[in-house]
């Protein structure tokens, strides 16, 4: 790489290419790229509205840890954007989602939630995660997207996070605090006045690189960024296999008579929105009929009797696995009243695909299904 400069470096500019953002900062993990884009951002005393779809693992930071912080969190149940106006207050500081989904997958209506959000003077922060790096809300008008690296590359020989600005919103006329007044972390700086005319224009991220990971030490370390740089353009051709497996999938439990219903956004959600989301998707949603003691039966069965599918709760691996939410004990769970989701259970199971031949997933899958 010394030819070619820093490997952090020119992973940074490749990122901030892919994301068509103006600048990115590489950080150690997705999750902490998560907290410190909501510490960079809002304070005791300020109000964020998040979509309650999200991982356990960040519902718990949001629900409990932020509370904790003295941060009001206002949960919306719904992809709509209409219903993400009655949760904004004068004290809000932006809107978080989870494109993904992270208990049930679904689209939001990102250009419409992002219209609300500049109406309010508020930033709309995106959550891409594992999703394919095809997937862009900077281009549907988001103003912050992270991504995770560990997710994306499969695997934990490397972690990382980059959370990237677009560089468009107005950070001066802004309703965020923490960007515009003086922060005693920095001398007394304000961020979106004190700056050059370049730099106020990604405020955000300046504050992020220049007192967050300097507080933290939480930068990306060089052996990850090479890991990350080596097999950056091969994300692109995985995430296209297993949207394949994972759309084969969900047809083939769509046709089942055993299953309650098949949340997966590429089968289902219109022309439109295919577009958008396209092969970006790469799991799949679903519950089996019954009560609430049969389904969970029926899980149990099921899961006895695939093969070549991983059972567990990590998605850090190209091979294909499975896992139900109700059987893991630690995990928090969201109950959905909106009527244009599919109801979340709590033993509701989520397939994430992998790369293997899409005919040994169709084979383990209806093997499994058979006799239940």
């Amino acid at each position: 790489m010394g030819k070619i400069g820093n490997v952090s470096t020119v992973l940074q500019e490749k990122v901030r290419s892919m994301e068509g953002g103006r600048r990115t900062t590489l950080l150690s993990s997705g999750m902490i790229a998560i907290y410190q884009t909501i510490t960079t951002l809002a304070r005791a005393g300020d109000e964020i509205v998040v979509s309650a779809n999200l991982r356990p693992e960040v519902y718990d930071l949001f629900n409990i840890m932020l509370r904790d912080m003295g941060v009001t969190i206002n949960f919306v149940q719904s992809a709509k954007a209409h219903d993400y106006i009655v949760a904004i207050s004068p004290r809000t500081r932006f809107i978080f989602l989870d494109a993904e989904g992270g208990l049930v997958p679904q689209v939001f209506e990102i250009s419409e939630i992002a219209y609300i959000a500049h109406k309010y003077k508020i930033p709309l922060v995106v959550d891409a995660g594992g999703m394919s790096p095809h997937f862009k809300p900077l281009e549907l008008g988001a103003d912050i997207v992270i991504r995770d690296f560990e997710l994306l590359c499969g695997t934990r020989i490397c972690t990382g996070g980059a959370v990237t600005e677009a560089g468009n919103f107005d950070w001066r006329t802004s309703n965020v605090l923490m960007i515009k007044a003086g922060d005693p972390c920095c001398n007394g700086i304000r961020w979106a006045f004190d700056l050059p005319k370049e730099d106020a224009a990604v405020a955000f991220s300046m504050r992020l690189q220049h007192v967050m990971t300097r507080i933290f030490s939480s930068s990306l370390s060089g052996p990850s960024a090479f890991y990350i740089w080596d097999n950056i353009e091969n994300i692109f051709m995985r995430c296209e296999r297993k949207y394949v497996n994972a759309m084969v999938v969900a047809k083939l439990l769509e046709k089942s008579d055993e299953i309650a219903w098949v949340a997966y956004p590429p089968l289902t959600e219109n022309c439109a929105k295919a577009k958008v989301y396209g092969k970006c998707n790469t799991s799949v949603g679903f519950a089996f009929k019954g009560t609430k003691e049969e389904s969970l039966r029926k899980t149990r069965a099921f899961f006895e009797r695939l093969q070549n599918i991983v059972i567990c709760p990590q998605r850090l691996s190209n091979q294909s696995a499975i896992f139900a939410l109700g059987m893991r004990k630690n995990d928090s769970l969201v109950s959905y009243s909106d009527p244009s989701l599919p109801p979340l259970y709590e033993n509701s199971i989520r397939f994430i695909a992998g790369i293997e031949e899409t005919s040994v997933i169709r084979k383990s899958i209806s093997n499994a299904l058979k006799g239940l």
